[in-house]
């Protein structure tokens, strides 16, 4: 008999409820290291928990200002779909903004939480909506 398919929010609703420890010993166990943040990405209180498949990106500095890459962030955000979450490197570049306000409200209209940082941010934040 094939194996029942739990709904998406189903299996979100379930891994916000465990902790995160417990997550992380099963996937290791499975052999399935790096799967999880690292340390020093926390969230600014306890109750600020998110879960879903990750959807990734990655800033990075572009030194012609006349660069034009309309259509690319376009193409990304509307590729965002529901419940996943916004992971964004940055490669440790501080100086220039990776996510911003035209983002962040693209997610939400695609019921995205929005944003959660790799390690390269000093603070990590993060918004249930």
């Amino acid at each position: 008999m094939p194996a029942k398919k739990i709904p998406l929010k189903d299996v979100i609703r379930r891994y916000r409820a465990l902790y995160t420890g417990a997550v992380a010993d099963v996937l290791d166990s499975l052999a399935l290291r790096d799967q999880v943040l690292p340390y020093a990405i926390a969230p600014v209180t306890t109750d600020l928990v998110v879960a879903g498949p990750a959807f990734t990106g990655q800033g990075y500095p572009v030194a012609d200002v006349a660069n034009d890459d309309s259509q690319t962030r376009i193409n990304m955000l509307e590729s965002i779909k529901p419940e996943t979450i916004s992971v964004w490197s940055s490669l440790g570049h501080f100086e220039s903004a990776h996510w911003g306000e035209i983002m962040a409200n693209a997610a939400r209209e695609r019921a995205a939480p929005v944003p959660w940082w790799t390690a390269a941010c000093a603070t990590p934040a993060s918004s249930s909506r």
